[in-house]
């Protein structure tokens, strides 16, 4: 794996399977990712253990599924994650398909907070964050 990332034996150590880890997801619904929000600090579901592979309920329906075109396109939603050392981020999927119409390349725009912070701060024109402090926008709260 990639610097940064777990082994797989080391994964149950972080992961919400088992007793050290509080990772969790919560579905946050149709906001609009580059909006102010303050993430809530309850309701995150956690992975079980679906036989060898841990699993979460919310990330299973990330996608609607065409019958008739077999082409999958992302859920207008957007996912408050709470990682298993207590920061946050949000997350958005935005499609599937490497270019080429070929499946299989996952696309997704992410914010992230490293100092285990609960607001995000909108963004700028130019996809940075604003600094905080000359913020103009109210951070929409999150209480579902």
């Amino acid at each position: 794996m990639g610097p940064g990332l777990p082994a797989s034996a080391d994964h149950q150590q972080w992961g919400a399977t088992n007793l050290r880890g509080q990772a969790g997801v919560r579905d946050l619904g149709a906001v609009e990712i580059t909006a102010p929000l303050q993430l809530p600090d309850t309701g995150y579901v956690v992975d079980q253990r679906r036989g060898d592979t841990p699993r979460n309920r919310l990330l299973e329906d990330w996608y609607y599924y065409s019958w008739t075109s077999h082409i999958l396109r992302p859920a207008d939603r957007t996912y408050a994650v709470r990682t298993a050392d207590g920061k946050y981020a949000v997350l958005r999927s935005l499609g599937y398909y490497c270019p080429g119409g070929r499946p299989g390349c996952v696309a997704f725009r992410y914010r992230y907070r490293g100092d285990g912070g609960r607001e995000m701060a909108g963004l700028e024109a130019a996809g940075r964050l604003s600094n905080g402090a000359e913020r103009t926008a109210t951070p929409l709260r999150i209480d579902r």
